[in-house]
């Protein structure tokens, strides 16, 4: 009686450890596959594309925020504001330009 209790108990235990390892296998897999296909895609012509007319929008923004921030009337407020988001611009600028091969 105790040894079939004991060769239950083992087998619940392999069954629990075989588990951890098929989950951790299956989402190591996923993990990967998924690195993989960004690179795919990150290589493409429509992502590249895609990050070129991105480039030209915000680099259009940035001289429209440049253009305003030339007016002398401008409130210190609005001032503030406007490099705020000039600065939020260069740096996906930033980003996008390290993004494009």
């Amino acid at each position: 009686m105790k040894e079939v209790i004991v060769a239950i108990l083992l087998g619940i235990s392999l069954l629990g450890v075989l588990s951890v390892i098929v989950f951790g296998t299956n989402t190591c897999g996923r993990y990967v596959d998924t690195v993989a296909q960004r690179k795919i895609n990150e290589n493409s012509f429509q992502y590249q594309e895609a990050r070129k007319s991105e480039l030209l929008r915000f680099e259009s923004d940035l001289r429209s925020i440049n253009s305003k921030l030339m007016d002398a009337s401008l409130s210190e407020q609005k001032r503030r504001m406007l490099e705020s988001q000039k600065q939020n611009i260069q740096t996906e600028i930033d980003v996008i330009k390290g993004k494009i091969k």
